[in-house]
């Protein structure tokens, strides 16, 4: 694919998605009239987890208009807070006229036989070059205004940022006002990180607010223990999990990392074909509703958000003695402890 259709696309899409038509199709849908920021206390923080079905988007109307009405439902909610999936911001590359032939250029293989999808680096990087000043400006005026249109804290997901010859899988977070709040950038590389060549990050970052620190672990950074170590000595108590959703066993290995680090997990994923996870809000078992883990989940895969209230309180005065929930051990508890779907099993010796 030539260099010049390239550059041609890329001149069409710097035309028909401008941070003034974003804002135009923001501010038609209008402010919401409740600012649920203005009393804050640790014991009735609202937070919502958004879920999205996998589709393109016809133009900067149809994406806006979604991402808006997300945020405008967590608004209704109560929410002061409201967190995206993993890589939202790549979804607006939809929008591109021929996207599908595009894909299908970059696509090497699909999956190859451990799994992972293959993409042709030199491809990547053109539509990088091509693309990524488009999907940065779509990405950061879309939820820069929902935040300040819904007078919200948001975690924009995830987006691509294409700097000096590097790919960033990097998530923005945006405050009332619409101005950034802090951004965390992927600490690991697996999946499509992978085989988008991510550039990763050595640093979790911790964004302030006035319901206390917040922390973002993005998508398959989950898998590692460590993040969540960090947030919490960082002094954070809310963990925003922006994710792409692909893996069935994230929900019950989250359910153990909020265990573990005593911490509320916001978990906002893609569902799809391939995507089998879904929006939760999850807790140490002690102190959800059935003492599973959970605060609020959704039970479809269809795109939607799930809102609760957090008592950040409660996680001041987790490790007490209780009576086991024994429903939860008999029928759910080994399971919180599998990998890739695979429970763990000590390996046999030979004699």
């Amino acid at each position: 694919m030539s260099d010049i259709y390239l550059e041609l696309l890329s001149f069409l899409m710097t035309y028909r998605v401008t941070p003034k038509k974003i804002l135009r199709v923001v501010e038609e849908a209008g402010e919401y009239p409740k600012n649920n920021l203005e009393y804050i206390a640790p014991e009735t923080v609202r937070a919502a987890a958004v879920q999205l079905n996998i589709h393109p988007y016809a133009g900067v109307r149809e994406y806006v208009s979604e991402m808006l009405g997300h945020a405008r439902a967590a608004a209704e909610a109560g929410a002061q807070l409201v967190v995206y999936p993993e890589y939202v911001g790549l979804l607006a590359g939809t929008m591109i006229p021929g996207f599908d032939r595009l894909l299908n250029k970059v696509v090497a293989e699909r999956f190859s036989k451990d799994g992972r999808i293959i993409l042709h680096p030199d491809r990547v990087a053109a539509y990088a070059e091509a693309f990524g000043e488009y999907l940065q400006e779509a990405y950061f005026y879309t939820f820069s205004a929902i935040a300040r249109s819904q007078h919200l804290y948001v975690v924009a997901g995830s987006c691509p940022y294409y700097e000096d010859g590097n790919i960033y899988n990097r998530s923005m977070v945006f405050d009332p006002l619409g101005n950034t709040a802090g951004m965390q950038d992927k600490t690991s590389s697996l999946g499509l990180d992978e085989a988008l060549g991510i550039t990763v990050s050595d640093r979790m970052e911790i964004m302030e607010t006035p319901m206390g620190k917040i922390a973002v672990v993005l998508g398959s950074d989950a898998y590692y223990f460590e993040c969540f170590r960090i947030a919490r000595q960082k002094g954070a108590r809310i963990v925003a999990i922006p994710d792409a959703g692909g893996s069935p066993v994230i929900h019950d290995l989250l359910r153990c990392r909020a265990q573990q680090e005593g911490l509320y997990l916001l978990h906002a994923c893609l569902t799809g074909e391939q995507q089998k996870a879904r929006a939760a809000v999850l807790a140490p078992f002690d102190i959800t509703p059935n003492r599973d883990g959970v605060v609020s989940i959704l039970e479809s895969d269809e795109s939607g958000m799930t809102a609760s209230r957090i008592n950040l309180q409660k996680l001041e005065n987790l490790f007490h003695e209780s009576e086991p929930n024994r429903d939860f051990l008999t029928g759910d508890y080994l399971h919180s402890y599998r990998y890739n779907g695979m429970m763990l099993t000590p390996p046999s010796l030979s004699e």
